[in-house]
């Protein structure tokens, strides 16, 4: 019997005064689908494989040369944070709490202007050339940091702060801050921190096509938009862990073809990226294996207006924009359900509610007129 896992993010509207989309999930989704939820049963096992398909594939595998989501998605497995987010299923999605990776404690001083980060003993690179399974330290925090700040990489910004970094010991990294910030271990737990091998930042193996990290994944090949096979990583620090010997990936475009290949068991899973809610919904109507989870989710579609040029230069513009945006409309008519979301999702710390993000923009096309009439552009009132 082949068992089935298929995940949907659900895409709801959030649509701002600069519009865009964003993807906090819904709930439990119906009776059919919890119906279908596996039961518990007992301790996570090692070994087996589990497929996947994903429509694209990433350019390059460098973190600090790409800010793409298939960058990044790809590499995640591979390489570790020195502190990273805690997830779990006790941890509510979206929380800022935070837990060490490869560091194991960390602490500010007093004045808030210096970090210091103690890491783990013991842990190991994958076993491949040149690393060759060595020992991370602290020389790769400061290898990694220098090359942020050199390329620069697009996590500079999250290193704005740093006025020095320094390893007094293998064990131990300290950053000097320009000034106090509360937060500075957050921003190290961010999406894209994650540390490099100096064999890497020296370019002693090209980090576009290769990746070697103290992760839980071994990238054993990648075949730029064909597939890409990875293999638990037996030196791993958390012991027992991974429980998947081996992840294949699949890069399949055709939305129809990755259907297919999930109906036929070539694969696991399917992601929101291949499929809509729509075609969700057939699938458990025509496969009584199919499971259906409907998780939370953080990507934003954005459509920026340039304020630099006309007439978006004009606030009442763009406040015209933001008004005559029907964003319940849209969620009820084109996307899968959801609730509008203000320019930081709901379900990240810091985020307005859904009902004060509705409130505070509303639908108003006779609203959007007047101020397109005001800015001197009757001609381009909304539609009615």
């Amino acid at each position: 019997m082949r068992s089935f896992r298929l995940a949907v993010a659900l895409v709801l509207v959030a649509l701002l005064g600069s519009a865009c989309f964003s993807a906090p999930g819904g709930g439990s989704g119906g009776n059919l689908e919890a119906d279908r939820r596996p039961a518990d049963t007992g301790p996570p096992q090692p070994g087996g494989v589990f497929r996947y398909a994903l429509p694209s594939d990433a350019r390059s595998l460098d973190p600090h040369g790409q800010s793409s989501f298939n960058t990044h998605i790809a590499i995640g497995s591979t390489y570790s944070k020195l502190v990273d987010f805690r997830t779990g299923p006790d941890i509510p999605y979206g929380s800022p709490e935070l837990e060490g990776d490869l560091a194991e404690s960390w602490e500010p001083s007093p004045d808030g202007r210096t970090w210091t980060f103690h890491l783990r003993h013991g842990v190991r690179f994958h076993d491949v050339a040149p690393v060759n399974g060595r020992e991370f330290t602290s020389q790769d925090v400061l290898c990694t940091v220098q090359r942020i700040r050199e390329l620069p990489g697009h996590q500079v910004s999250q290193l704005a702060m740093v006025r020095d970094v320094t390893a007094p010991d293998p064990y131990t990294v300290v950053f000097a801050l320009t000034e106090p910030y509360a937060e500075f271990d957050t921003n190290l737990a961010g999406h894209f921190m994650w540390m490099l091998p100096c064999e890497g930042t020296r370019g002693e193996f090209d980090l576009a096509t290769t990746a070697i990290g103290t992760g839980p994944y071994v990238l054993e090949r990648w075949e730029r938009d064909r597939e890409r096979v990875l293999t638990a990583h037996p030196g791993y620090y958390v012991e027992g862990q991974p429980y998947i010997e081996r992840i294949e990936i699949s890069i399949v475009p055709d939305q129809a073809a990755a259907i297919a290949a999930f109906r036929t068991g070539q694969t696991d899973f399917l992601s929101a990226l291949t499929l809509d809610v729509a075609q969700a919904e057939r699938l458990l109507a025509e496969e009584p294996e199919a499971v259906l989870f409907r998780e939370q989710g953080l990507t934003q579609t954005r459509v920026y207006m340039n304020q630099e040029r006309e007439p978006f230069d004009d606030v009442r513009v763009r406040r015209a924009v933001a008004l005559a945006i029907d964003r319940q409309g849209m969620i009820d008519s084109i996307r899968a359900g959801g609730s509008p979301t203000a320019a930081v999702t709901p379900t990240l710390h810091g985020g307005l509610p859904s009902e004060e993000a509705a409130r505070l923009q509303p639908h108003d096309p006779e609203q959007a007129r007047r101020l397109l009439a005001e800015a001197g552009l009757p001609q381009a009132s909304p539609p009615k």
